[in-house]
């Protein structure tokens, strides 16, 4: 794993595997072992080696097959989640309201690496813009996308 994520992992933590010769399936394990020394990568990042130790899969293992393990590290239950492709500096998206674009200065709480937990600012059922990007400024109602 990343040294950036090290801080985050703690023994004993859940983690949901999967292995490129078993790709539709996942299993769970937990961290069993947290190595003290660092690696370098052939990309050149920096990595700390953790150790899963997996239930019992009623699959047949083979010594150093790939995959790859998502650690969960916090979670919450029930809640709003925004891409994080859809965010613009100082926390804003757009919105599509009235045919118009907004917009909207959110709050986030927890992240992964592809989305966040919305705490305020968004309800369920807003039509998001997912590539800010793409949103240009119009005199005439604020926003359009380009070929409108």
């Amino acid at each position: 794993m990343d040294e950036a994520d090290l801080g985050k992992v703690k023994l004993g933590q859940a983690a949901d595997v999967s292995l490129n010769s078993h790709p539709d399936q996942f299993f769970k394990a937990t961290v069993a072992q947290i190595t003290p020394t660092t690696q370098t990568t052939d990309s050149g990042a920096t990595v700390v080696i953790v150790k899963l130790l997996l239930g019992k899969p009623e699959i047949s293992f083979v010594s150093g097959i790939n995959g790859q393990a998502d650690i969960i590290t916090d979670e919450v239950n029930n809640v709003l989640v925004l891409p994080l492709d859809a965010l613009m500096e100082n926390e804003e998206v757009y919105i599509q309201k009235d045919g118009k674009y907004q917009k909207v200065k959110v709050e986030l709480g927890l992240q992964s690496d592809t989305e966040a937990e919305v705490k305020s600012g968004l309800s369920a059922g807003d039509w998001v813009v997912t590539n800010p990007t793409a949103v240009k400024v119009d005199e005439g109602n604020g926003f359009k996308f380009p070929g409108q």
